[in-house]
């Protein structure tokens, strides 16, 4: 019962922390066990705690051993308690039971006794509830797999969406959620879902489904993620949505996205698990506040209102028919009829309001906007008091659901969330935390036609305060990028004692930090705001990143401020020769939008970062897109990462703008205060626009170092980034590598660094114990089929065309059948336990020449196979084999690399002969005859 630990000590280390053994897989850093302490101590003082780590770090191994030691360590604890506490109850009993008999045998035994009721036994404690919350579900499967890593087994929930869980073809292509919702209980409703029916009929009283099917051998895992669960339930014909609910009822360890934890309408209908005395881990917690925000604000508009007015009619026609399941029996249909005007008369309410704010093409007149409770009063205006507000609230739910036929998205659905945050949120926080703008919807600068009415809340404290109120224990915020972290607090409204800014494992001279401020062309200065930005400045990015990749092995990551940026300079540098001079040396990736464009190009780019015959690869991205965050670009995946611009939010976005002056008002409430009464200093309107566009410039630096060994270069191009109020915002691990150059040195600084650093890495790779290859799983795609092992023969780059069909063997690209060689590949197949030392000669080789030379050293390669007669018909010429061998001798330098060559390059045949002593070479004499020489 509970959380069982392994028993196996020898798969890794034990370290007593703050009085609790914790489990680690391997010998930690110093840096981890710093923070596993801090875990252990806001767990058991009750805390929150604020952890940034360097991405790179191993933070989410040592948060889960360090989060489920202490829940061992606690469960352990109140075992003991209840084991104590039941003897004492039943030393008590027994005493009891003796006093009455002895009562008993003093009045005689024709009296009766009547005896002592006995105690119901109290139900054993159960470990504390470890909440574990990530921004994505891609980001939970990658948490999933290092718990797998660990020494720990524990039983663990997973929430989904219908979207990544049904197996309802028809009810997964659905694009909205709602849409999604409905149709599916609809279907179940009529009994159409078989998966669904099946579970139903396999409930057994209290006992889950997931339960039955591990009593039946049908399943034995504990720890779940996505891919787990639909597999589980495509082969036992259930519902793997539904199965989600039952891993929910009893795990000790429970994954879901922000959302679910953060909305309390989601965390009360899908989550039903108390939340009290539970310890919450929010990671990647650098986007906490926006999703907070996010969830607390809502929008409605003129198109909705007429939906909704339409839907009222098409639900009050379905009373009318006798429609059942659809609302209470004792539900009068006047109501729809009520709600009806209540939309008519917010049209007309609005409309004038809208047009006030048209600004006729202006842009600098300041937007203006009222505090939250205006909504209240413009829909009391309407018609709507607060009681029928409520009372509407608790009605929408049963309208929609009598609507679920419907393949759009509800827009009483709209309308409900709005009532929800303006219900849901007391009188004086909707006044001071949230801002209300009725705003036209614009074609363009000069033409309008409907409007639009936003609700938003410029407060996280509004979502942590009512997770806290759940009596949740402790609270964990943990990312790379978290500082400045009074900042985050202040933002979040709760205390957080714990605290801890991490230094990160690689060692300095591993990074090589380059702030560039002009490139090639010194005449053209490097900074993406709006007002210089042009085609020179384009073109002068692409001629960057042309050099770049002349030096840089394996692959480069290139970020973009916004899709429109990348979108008109990589079409510049295609009408140009700049995108041919790249592909000349690595083959270009452009991140497109949308989930499947997205894993097409991860797939493209590691297809050929991990081909020992592709030279690279370079992926365009942009900051906040999924790139730049929550993926492991490890070693040869991401050997340079180039920062282009400072991606600032839209100056001229209302809410941005709205956002500001909050933040503003908030300063100056604190300075008038006197500083709070020692509470964090919130941030200046000007502070957090800064801090908005840092954030995922750290991100996206955090793409290059991802464990001790790893080495790369950040190349920041843009002159800002040499002010301090940049410099200073940026990763603190980058500060003692980052240094100003011009272009010319930075090529030639790395030119060296990769020179040095690549030596090193094939020499550990080298020297590195031989292992079994087992499949390789890619870094970028955990999800996606494995890739062969690394020993095998790697697939040919570029795409099959389709419908063609494959090769007899020995048939080169041209289609002339050829004469088996004995010149032997470096990059034959090997066996899978053996090392290929043909792979290890080429990298070697790599390392040690440039590019130029690798040319040479190709063409020589051509050469050797027509001079030794390896193609049909060919004689041996051994005057040339001589002149070639002394070349390749010549260009290798190295005696190391040339013995290499002979015996993984040139067949056995002509070894023997480069190999022997030199040869004299004969000259005809005066006479006639042959003279040696």
């Amino acid at each position: 019962k509970g959380l069982r630990v392994m028993a196996a000590q020898a798969a890794g280390k034990v370290y007593r922390l703050r009085g609790v053994e914790v489990r680690f897989p391997h010998e930690a850093y110093q840096c981890q066990l710093d923070y596993m302490s801090r875990v252990v101590e806001a767990l058991q003082a009750g805390q929150n705690a604020i952890l940034e780590s360097p991405t790179g770090t191993g933070k989410t191994l040592c948060l889960l051993c360090a989060a489920l030691a202490w829940q061992h360590t606690e469960h352990s604890r109140l075992l003991a308690e209840h084991a104590q506490h039941r003897a004492q109850a039943e030393a008590e009993a027994a005493a009891a039971g003796a006093a009455t008999g002895a009562r008993g045998d003093a009045r005689g035994e024709d009296e009766p006794v009547t005896p002592a009721p006995e105690p119901e036994p109290e139900p054993e404690p159960k470990p504390p509830l470890l909440v574990y919350t990530s921004r994505t579900h891609s980001q939970l499967t990658q948490v999933v797999s290092e718990l797998r890593h660990s020494n720990y087994q524990v039983r663990t929930g997973l929430l989904g969406a219908r979207s990544q869980l049904c197996l309802q073809d028809h009810i997964k292509r659905m694009k909205v959620n709602s849409c999604q919702t409905h149709a599916c209980s609809a279907l179940v409703m009529k009994g159409g879902c078989t998966y669904r029916a099946h579970m139903l009929d396999m409930q057994q009283g209290n006992t889950t489904v997931l339960d039955l099917l591990r009593e039946r051998k049908l399943c034995d895992a504990n720890v779940f993620d996505i891919e787990d669960l639909t597999r589980i339930g495509a082969e036992n014909n259930v519902c793997p949505y539904f199965l989600s609910r039952d891993t929910v009822v009893g795990g000790d360890l429970l994954f879901l996205p922000y959302n679910y934890l953060l909305d309390p309408k989601i965390r009360g209908t899908t989550l039903q698990r108390s939340l009290d005395g539970a310890v919450v881990i929010f990671d990647e917690a650098h986007n906490l506040d926006n999703s907070c925000m996010e969830v607390f604000s809502a929008d409605f508009k003129s198109s909705d209102a007429s939906a909704c007015i339409q839907e009222c009619s098409d639900c009050f026609a379905k009373l009318q028919k006798g429609a059942p399941g659809t609302v209470d029996a004792d539900f009068p249909p006047e109501k729809l009829l009520e709600l009806k005007k209540v939309f008519l008369a917010l049209g007309e309410a609005a409309l004038p309001l809208a047009a006030a704010e048209f600004r006729h093409g202006d842009t600098t007149t300041p937007v203006t906007a009222r505090g939250g409770g205006f909504v209240r009063d413009l829909l009391r205006r309407c018609g709507m008091s607060d009681e029928a507000a409520a009372e509407y609230e608790a009605l929408l739910p049963q309208f929609i659901q009598a609507l679920q036929d419907s393949p759009k998205e509800s827009s009483l659905s709209r309308f409900a969330d709005l009532l929800q945050v303006v219900l849901g949120v007391p009188a004086a926080d909707l006044e001071r935390n949230f801002r209300v703008r009725v705003s036209p919807l614009t074609e363009d600068k000069y033409t309008w036609h409907g409007w639009q009415l936003c609700l938003w809340c410029f407060s996280p404290a509004v979502a942590v305060q009512s997770l806290a109120d759940t009596g949740i224990r402790s609270m964990i915020l943990t990312s790379g990028t978290l500082s400045p972290m009074h900042a985050v607090a202040s933002e979040l409204g709760v205390p957080f004692p714990v605290q801890l800014q991490n230094q990160h494992v690689v060692p300095s001279e591993n990074v090589l930090g380059c702030i560039l401020e002009r490139g090639p062309n010194t005449q053209v200065e490097l900074s993406s705001t709006r007002a210089k930005r042009c085609e020179t400045y384009y073109l002068e990015l692409g001629h960057i990143i042309e050099n770049l990749c002349r030096v840089v092995p394996g692959g480069i990551l290139a970020f973009f401020p916004s899709f429109s940026m990348l979108d008109a300079c990589h079409a510049m540098w295609k009408n140009g020769s700049i995108v041919t001079t790249i592909e000349k040396y690595k083959v270009l990736v452009v991140e497109q939008k949308g989930a499947k464009g997205i894993q097409d190009s991860l797939a493209k780019y590691d297809a050929q970062v991990t081909d020992p015959r592709s030279p690279g690869a370079v992926f365009l991205a942009v900051y906040r897109g999924k790139v730049s965050e929550g993926i492991d670009f490890s070693d040869h995946h991401a050997r340079a990462v180039v920062i282009i611009g400072v991606p600032f939010p839209n100056s001229t976005d209302p809410k941005v703008q709205l956002k500001k002056k909050y933040q503003d008002e908030l300063k100056r409430q604190w300075l008038a205060s006197n500083g709070g009464g020692g509470s964090a200093p919130p941030l200046c309107g000007s502070e957090w626009y800064a801090r908005q566009a840092l954030v995922p410039v750290n991100q996206a630096v955090g793409r290059v170092i991802r464990h001790r060994r790893d080495f790369g270069a950040v190349i920041l191009c843009d002159g800002r980034y040499k002010q301090s109020e940049y410099k200073d915002a940026l990763s603190g691990w980058l500060h003692s590598s980052l240094k100003p150059y011009s272009f010319g040195p930075l090529i030639s600084e790395l030119a060296q660094f990769f020179k040095r650093h690549n030596q090193r890495y094939l020499q550990e790779r080298a020297t590195a114990a031989p292992t079994a290859a087992a499949p390789r799983q890619s870094p970028l795609l955990p999800d996606m089929p494995q890739l062969p092992p690394t020993t095998d023969t790697p697939p040919k780059v570029g795409l099959a065309r389709p419908g063609a069909t494959a090769a007899p063997a020995g048939t080169p690209p041209g289609g002339k059948k050829r004469v088996n060689s004995p010149y032997r590949s470096p990059l034959q197949s090997h066996a899978p336990d053996v090392k290929n030392p043909g792979l290890e000669f080429l990298e070697q080789v790599k390392a040690a020449l440039s590019e130029r030379q690798m040319c040479e050293f190709r063409a020589l390669l051509r050469e050797f196979k027509r001079s030794t007669g390896t193609c049909a018909g060919e004689k041996l010429s051994l005057s040339t084999v001589d002149e070639l061998a002394s070349r390749m001798k010549k260009l290798l330098r190295s005696d190391e690399l040339w013995r290499g060559f002979m015996n993984n390059v040139l067949p056995e045949k002509i070894q023997s002969y480069v190999a022997a002593p030199p040869r004299k070479k004969k000259r005809k004499s005066s006479n006639g005859g042959a003279q040696a020489t």
